[in-house]
Formats: structure tokens, C-alpha cells, sequence
């Protein structure tokens, strides 16, 4: 008997190899890579195509977008079982922030700030005050000056409040699912909730299985 697929992924950390899970369950990742080649490779060394483009399905050897490979599983896993959804997967890492665009199965657009690494550097972790992020949401050019002594709290709204202002086209009347860490994720979880945008977290970790599982599911259906 042939053994389960297998895909090997570029992520931040380093090259994955991952193994398709027994009766369609979650995959499993391996310590080494199996013998002889994956049958899918996702790697960043690969050209992209432009937008927009389908999560994953008709490139499973590659990029399917401007955006890195893993943040395409990414999106995929947050939106697995979610049909024809449409909407926004903010994925969250610990330097950038990912505004992806998904409508029917197709990533439309995606927008990439630094916000994250901003707030790491001010220690920035807990959650906004609604008074200051609606100051720099508003007036952004208020921004640096806020940040001048600020506290993890005003730094944190501050900040916030200029991302939501730069990515108002993103998250204005869309629903949202936010992909992240605990800390990071409820920061901005919090900051969406207050313009009463529609907002569903998902851990990372969980969003990345599910993904892989796509990969691997859509590569088993064809």
C-alpha cells in the first residue's frame, strides 16, 4: 500500500514536511523528510502569480499568490468548511500583520503592515484604550506624538487605532477572522470589536493544520 501524501512547506521558522492523516483526519508533521520526494511543495524559491488567485487549488506545487506560501495554507485552514465565504483573515505574526481578502474560494487582495513588531518593541501587549486608538484612527498624524512616553496601553491604541485607519477598506462592513497568538490576537480582536465588525478568532496552530489539511485533501481528491 502506498503511504499517505506528504507536502513540504516554506514557513518562517524553516521547511516543514507534513503527512496526510489517517482517514482524513488532521495531518501529522514529520521529524524528517520521508524517503525520496514530497508530493507537494509549496517553497518560497518559486514564482508567484498576481491577484487575485484560488486558495490553493491549481497551484499545489507552488506560490498561488504575491503572498508566501505558508499564508496561503494559512488562509486556507481559516476558511476550511466555511463555504463561499467571504471576507477578511487577518493573520497575525509576531513582526507583520497579513489583511487577506478572501471571496469565493479566491484570495482578492492582501495588505501587510508592521504594526505587530511596532507594538513588541513598546512592549505594547495589552489592550487599547478606545479613547487614543479613536484619536490616531481619525488623525493619524497624531501618532508619533501619543507614542512619546506613552504606556503599553496608549501605545498599544495608538497604534491600533493608525492600523485600523490604513486598513478601513479591509475590515469596514467585512467579516473577520483573526489568526494568531493569545495576546497579539485579542489586542486586535478587541480594537475590530469596537467598530462592531463581526470578528471570529482561530489559534494559529489550529488554522495551520487545517490548511495543511487542504493541501493534502485537495491533492487526494485529484
Amino acid at each position: 500500500m502506498r503511504a499517505p501524501k506528504t507536502v513540504s512547506i516554506d514557513t518562517p521558522g524553516g521547511r516543514e514536511i507534513w503527512q496526510a492523516g489517517p482517514d482524513g483526519g488532521l495531518p501529522v508533521q514529520l521529524a524528517l523528510p520521508p524517503g525520496g520526494l514530497p508530493d507537494i511543495s509549496m517553497h518560497d524559491d518559486l514564482p508567484s502569480q498576481p491577484f487575485p488567485q484560488h486558495l490553493l487549488r491549481g497551484a499545489l506545487q507552488g506560490p498561488v499568490g504575491a503572498v508566501a506560501p505558508w499564508l496561503q495554507v494559512l488562509a486556507a485552514g481559516a476558511v476550511l468548511g466555511r463555504a463561499n465565504w467571504d471576507g477578511i483573515v487577518l493573520c497575525l505574526q509576531p513582526n507583520r500583520a497579513y489583511w487577506l481578502h478572501i471571496s469565493a474560494g479566491e484570495m482578492i487582495s492582501a495588505l501587510v503592515t508592521v504594526t505587530p513588531q511596532l507594538l513588541a518593541g513598546f512592549g505594547a501587549d495589552a489592550l487599547p484604550d478606545q479613547g487614543v486608538m479613536g484619536q490616531t484612527q481619525s488623525r493619524p498624524e497624531k501618532l508619533l506624538s501619543l507614542l512619546h512616553g506613552a504606556s503599553p496601553d496608549v501605545a498599544a491604541a495608538a497604534l491600533l487605532g493608525a492600523e485600523l485607519a490604513v486598513a478601513r477598506p479591509w475590515w469596514l462592513g467585512q467579516q473577520i477572522i483573526v489568526v494568531g497568538e493569545t495576546g497579539l490576537a485579542d489586542a486586535y480582536e478587541n480594537a475590530l470589536q469596537a467598530q462592531a465588525s463581526p470578528v471570529a478568532a482561530l489559534a494559529q496552530d489550529r488554522a495551520w493544520a487545517q490548511g495543511v489539511q487542504a493541501v493534502l485533501g485537495q491533492s487526494l481528491a485529484g
